[in-house]
């Protein structure tokens, strides 16, 4: 009605009819473009929920593999003693007295210690022991390992000195504690600590 009938009254243009198919043919190919961009985004959303799903069930296995290590450190941390060994504080000896023991060799000095025993299966790294004296903490300058591994729980008689590079003696710490071996860590107490209220 519009091109051939009232009120135009006029002659069709054909030259048109090409012009509105391209429209029509580009409003079509417009709606499949939006249509396959639509399912593209839902296809992304999907993918980005399933990623994230996966980083979620992911940080969950870390975390529990954590907790575990951290279990069986604690589990292994009970298994090592600590034995404290009473601390020596001579009293300092004056004039003649400190002459003589000096000639004779006989020096005491103040010292305290402690045995270290790894019972679990595993050995332990950079076992760090501090001595705290009077709220002073005191590093230990010297370690000795025990004659052979512990045989029913048994204390070893005789400790034998650690080799230096077992040893990190800026930091106090034996650096490698095997299963079943005890050490002994000793520490040099101050000349001007003559007595003391509490030792850990």
């Amino acid at each position: 009605m519009l091109i051939f009938g009232e009120p135009w009254h006029l002659p069709p243009a054909w030259s048109d009819i090409p012009t509105w198919l391209l429209v029509v043919v580009a409003a079509i190919a417009g709606w499949v473009a939006l249509s396959q961009l639509r399912q593209q985004q839902e296809v992304i959303e999907e993918d980005i929920a399933r990623r994230q799903n996966r980083d979620d069930l992911l940080e969950g296995q870390l975390c529990e593999l954590a907790e575990r290590e951290r279990d069986r450190q604690r589990e292994q941390a009970e298994q090592i003693s600590v034995t404290p060994w009473p601390i020596r504080l001579p009293k300092r000896a004056t004039g003649a007295e400190a002459e003589a023991r000096k000639v004779q060799g006989k020096e005491e000095k103040k010292s305290g210690s402690c045995r270290v025993t790894n019972g679990s299966i595993r050995p332990v790294r950079r076992v760090g022991c501090r001595l705290l004296l009077d709220e002073r903490t005191i590093l230990a300058d010297k370690f000795g390992i025990s004659g052979g591994p512990l045989l029913g729980g048994g204390a070893p008689m005789m400790y034998f000195p650690t080799k230096p590079e077992d040893v990190d003696s800026a930091a106090g710490q034996y650096l490698n504690l095997l299963a079943g071996e005890e050490i002994v860590a000793q520490f040099t107490v101050p000349e001007e600590v003559d007595s003391y209220q509490t030792a850990k």
